[in-house]
């Protein structure tokens, strides 16, 4: 079941949005700044005593990838019930094929990391 899925397409959608990723350090960094200007606002504000609403940064300002996603669970169930006949491990045979379609992806994005 896990080869009817384009498993090699799957693994390149996630490796283009990895690859448009910002690394820790570019992360960090942008957090450091928006640390320091936050900061420096703050004190700006306390010294003329005139407290508007602070901007400090948070996790939500910063701009990550939205990832690809693998077939959900139903999207899986789907499939497997076009294949095979009804049978009482259906839950089963598609949590096994979701775990194998997982495994696959990773394999190919590890070998692409190397």
């Amino acid at each position: 079941m896990v080869a009817t899925f384009h498993v090699e397409q799957i693994a390149a959608r996630v490796q283009a949005t990895l690859a448009d990723t910002p690394s820790l350090a570019d992360v960090k960094t942008e957090l450091q700044h928006k640390l320091e200007n936050a900061r420096a606002q703050a004190e700006a504000m306390l010294a003329s005593l005139h407290m508007p609403e602070l901007h400090m940064p948070s996790l939500s300002d910063l701009h990550m990838p939205t990832m690809p996603t693998l077939p959900t669970r139903d999207e899986l169930k789907e499939r497997a019930a076009a294949m095979f006949v009804r049978t009482p491990s259906m839950d089963d045979i598609v949590d096994r094929a979701r775990q194998l379609l997982i495994e696959a992806v990773c394999a190919r994005l590890a070998v692409a990391a190397a």
